[in-house]
């Protein structure tokens, strides 16, 4: 393997995280450590983090660390951190501090809108043809599915993305021959 192809570019690394990665929370690990003994040294806490990587980056991550003697979560943390220096230097954005952050009164925010009859819920959607949510999110973000976008409740949960009659129709051209999905009484979805 060539030393160009052993050298990790940390700027392709965030460019993935950054349009791959899910980041979950999970029960934060903070104060735990491996051995038996205190940790004397003072370090920051970390919270544990899962996401979702295609498998060449995760392969790219391990070859970086092992040559770096890093662990995995610091070759992410490096790249997220070089990442995050790079969007504040593109677009710097004042955040208020916690004296300058407006508080809404109850009659200044919103009312919810619910979402309207001709539109569903990617995720309402993804179910009803027992196709998987996430691949369902995928094409959408491609573009492979129509998306629209605002702000709807839904019940008491807050919906940005719903499917309109394109939607519903690209949808079923991306899965109706895809194992496991399951016609309902309106496939195949024409556009309205």
């Amino acid at each position: 393997m060539s030393a160009a192809k052993k050298k990790l570019d940390t700027d392709q690394i965030a460019s993935e995280l950054s349009e791959s990665a899910f980041f979950q929370p999970t029960k934060p690990q903070v104060g735990k450590t491996t051995s038996s003994q205190v940790d004397k040294t003072t370090k920051p806490p970390i919270e544990k983090y899962t996401t979702h990587l295609y498998p060449a980056s995760i392969k790219a991550i391990k070859v970086h660390a092992a040559a770096h003697d890093l662990k995995d979560y610091e070759v992410v943390q490096l790249a997220i951190d070089a990442y995050l220096e790079q969007q504040v230097q593109e677009s710097p954005v004042e955040q208020p501090t916690p004296v300058e952050q407006k508080t809404h009164s109850r009659t200044e925010v919103e009312a919810p809108v619910p979402l309207p009859d001709d539109l569903v819920t990617l995720q309402a959607f993804a179910d009803q043809h027992f196709v998987s949510r996430n691949e369902a999110e995928r094409l959408r973000q491609t573009g492979a599915i129509t998306a629209v976008k605002g702000t709807w409740t839904v019940g008491k949960q807050r919906v940005t993305v719903a499917l309109d009659a394109k939607g519903r129709r690209d949808f079923w051209i991306q899965f109706h021959e895809t194992q496991g999905f399951r016609a309902c009484d309106d496939c195949p979805h024409s556009r309205g």
